[in-house]
């Protein structure tokens, strides 16, 4: 940049002025600029072509971010040179772990005494998980550092525990820890190897046994039970007079479902086309009020036809029947 004249491109510290006219139309001796006293102002003027208007060109300057060298290159280079041999040193040796570990210790050590340690902890989403094993999980006493908290881990041990399915933490400085839990959902009681487990709708086992407050779940029985039952109660949630019937659902070599009623019927169901089974039981339902029947068992795995047992004393009373019906036809002819 070339001044007009070599008097009038002048830096000034403190109070920032003008000589001269100022380019904006501003009194001489005017402190307009708004700037902080620490920045100097360059200003210059110099003819803008044909408009003849005076232009400005100003260069910020702050004391803390000076970067000017004031002695020789090679002393720059020199401090350079001694920092990367300290890193590669440390890397060498395996004290970069150590030293970070230190620096890191150190740091926490002043939060926690400047009074960022957690000292309040607020849980959203709780309602089966017991305060107890949620504050376990979480890891936190008095005076851990809510800066230095490795809130990653606490999660991961979060959504370890049974009820738990997703968890989030947040940190409220200067000493709040806010967690939020998305807890499981009781779906059915399992029963596998005796024993009585509660579930959810993924099969995953949220409490080791199940009370009464329970029992109006579904009961599903057997290996691999608990994995598909909610295959299972979706395919029966179109025939609500089946469904609220049901007393059991025993799962067979983790292949297909038979059925136990409440009035005793066992209800044989196909490995495929479950759908197609279980409309074609409806119909037969509809038609031959089947499920309300003497009929112990019913065989649906066959795709093109249908197997019917009856009871003892049914199956006797049929016989009588049927010998009555052929000896009246006997005694016509």
């Amino acid at each position: 940049m070339q001044p007009l004249s070599g008097r009038l491109g002048r830096f000034f510290k403190g109070r920032t002025r003008y000589e001269g006219a100022h380019p904006q139309g501003g009194a001489r001796g005017s402190d307009e600029s708004g700037l902080r006293p620490d920045i100097a102002l360059s200003c210059s003027q110099r003819w803008q072509g044909r408009s003849q208007k005076f232009g400005c060109r100003t260069r910020l300057r702050t004391r803390l971010y000076n970067l000017r060298f004031s002695g020789r290159p090679w002393q720059a280079a020199s401090g350079i040179f001694i920092c990367a041999t300290l890193v590669y040193g440390l890397a060498i040796g395996g004290h970069v772990e150590r030293a970070l570990a230190l620096v890191f210790d150190g740091t926490s050590a002043a939060a926690a005494k400047a009074g960022f340690t957690v000292q309040r902890l607020t849980i959203e989403g709780q309602r089966r998980a017991s305060d107890r094993e949620l504050v376990r999980a979480l890891g936190v006493g008095p005076g851990v550092s809510i800066l230095s908290y490795d809130t990653g881990a606490a999660q991961e041990r979060l959504e370890r525990l049974p009820w738990v399915r997703h968890a989030k933490i947040m940190r409220l400085l200067p000493s709040t820890l806010h967690v939020v839990i998305d807890e499981r959902e009781p779906f059915a009681v399992w029963q596998i190897k005796g024993r009585m487990r509660l579930i959810d709708s993924e099969g995953a086992v949220v409490a080791p046994s199940a009370g009464s407050e329970y029992a109006r779940l579904p009961l599903v029985v057997g290996e691999g039970a608990g994995k598909h039952a909610a295959d299972l109660m979706e395919a029966l949630a179109g025939h609500t007079g089946l469904k609220s019937s049901l007393r059991a659902a025993v799962r067979v070599a983790d292949r297909r479902w038979n059925l136990k009623l409440r009035s005793g019927m066992e209800i044989h169901l196909p490995e495929r086309d479950l759908d197609k089974a279980l409309v074609k039981l409806t119909e037969l339902d509809q038609s031959h009020r089947v499920l309300a029947s003497a009929v112990m068992s019913i065989d649906l795995r066959l795709p093109d036809r249908v197997t019917l047992r009856l009871s003892d004393e049914s199956a006797a009373e049929l016989d009588k029947v049927l010998s009555g019906a052929r000896g009246a036809a006997g005694r016509d002819t």
